[in-house]
């Protein structure tokens, strides 16, 4: 038999269920925690609403009774721990009765097949642990391997295949829209140059570019692996998650895809496809310098990759990442001899040849324009 609380706990009770009920996380079945629980995590959730009107706030409070009070405790409860919800998939079942009514979920897979289809009711995070998966995605193809993952808000549908002779292991995390929508509306990013494209559409309409990364170089990238590092030494462990880790999720989606943003809205053209289109044939081109700075590169070639035109890749990498392709070229050469001087003393004909310079007179010129000093200066002793 439930006992109810004091009038003096339940409106303390009441001040936390009032506020997260204004998150508008889904109404489950009811299944109570003990009041410990709710008080313990008071300061979480209060925090996680504490723009929340404190005059309409008492205002609800007074006018709500006893069954209205009851009743937004059993929802509080319930919520909360389906925010808390983790879950773990092999062949050999689910290890939780998952609702497709969660919004917030981290899911540890270990699978060495699967094809099946997806759809999205959130932003979703596919990380792979290790081995390989495969998603098609609106007609793009993204081979993910470990450490990569790949990032999509609802308004995506696709596939996601593995067939593997060893375990594939990965994470996948479901973040309420509205959480991404709370970090957005609270971002003050006047840099971010963006006009007739508010934050909040990008992040929630089919304009959101589906993309591909590598955990390491992102700052969603570094949370997964810290989480990674966690799950993997007890995969099946009871593991909990609160409101703050997913806005800490949230916090590194928005940092990640302000310069997104800004690319997406460098591109003249009027359709979103279009955009999202020439904003993946131009970082398919961007990798390619990336993995082949250190050689001869023909712009031509780089263009040709990525299915342009060269006249139109040269105007599209400029507008979109600020600099020309040569531009590009040179910053990755210039830093990569830095990184190389910073550890070890080399021939400096050595160290040209290192980072894609055919002699050391053309390599000493690039350096001095781009370091304001010759490379001999910068030499470790």
């Amino acid at each position: 038999m439930f006992k109810l609380p004091s009038f003096a706990c339940m409106r303390q009770i009441l001040l936390v269920a009032s506020l997260y009920c204004s998150v508008g996380a889904p109404c489950l079945k009811i299944n109570l925690i003990a009041f410990a629980q709710i008080s313990k995590f008071k300061h979480t959730l209060i925090n996680c609403r504490r723009e929340y009107k404190t005059q309409h706030l008492h205002r609800r409070i007074n006018i709500i009774g006893r069954k209205r009070s009851l009743f937004l405790l059993r929802k509080l409860t319930f919520e909360y721990k389906s925010i808390l919800m983790y879950v773990t998939a092999d062949e050999s079942g689910v290890s939780t009765n998952y609702s497709d009514q969660v919004n917030n979920i981290v899911m540890y897979s270990s699978i060495k097949s699967l094809d099946a289809n997806l759809s999205f009711k959130n932003f979703s995070i596919k990380y792979v642990i290790s081995g390989d998966e495969i998603y098609r995605l609106k007609e793009q193809d993204y081979t993910l391997k470990g450490g990569d993952y790949l990032l999509c808000n609802k308004h995506c549908e696709g596939k996601v295949f593995i067939d593997s002779k060893t375990h594939v292991k990965g994470i996948c995390i479901d973040i309420a829209s509205e959480m991404v929508s709370e970090i957005v509306a609270s971002l003050i990013a006047p840099d971010t140059n963006i006009s007739d494209l508010t934050l909040d559409r990008y992040f929630n309409s089919q304009d959101f570019l589906e993309q591909q990364y590598t955990a390491k170089t992102t700052h969603l990238g570094s949370q997964l692996i810290h989480l990674d590092n966690m799950i993997q030494k007890n995969p099946y462990d009871n593991y909990q998650f609160d409101p703050e880790f997913y806005y800490r999720l949230s916090e590194g989606i928005v940092a990640d895809y302000i310069p997104v943003v800004k690319q997406f809205q460098a591109i003249r053209s009027v359709k979103s496809e279009t955009k999202k289109d020439l904003l993946r044939k131009l970082a398919k081109g961007k990798t390619f310098i990336e993995l082949y700075y250190k050689m001869e590169i023909d712009i031509a070639r780089v263009a040709e990759e990525s299915n342009i035109s060269q006249y139109h890749f040269f105007r599209l990498f400029r507008d979109v990442y600020g600099v020309s392709p040569y531009q590009f070229i040179k910053q990755k050469r210039m830093q990569a001899a830095s990184e190389i001087l910073l550890k070890q003393r080399l021939p400096l004909a050595q160290l040209a040849m290192e980072v894609g310079y055919s002699d050391i007179f053309s390599f000493s010129k690039a350096y001095k324009q781009y370091f304001g000093c010759p490379p001999s200066q910068s030499i470790i002793i």
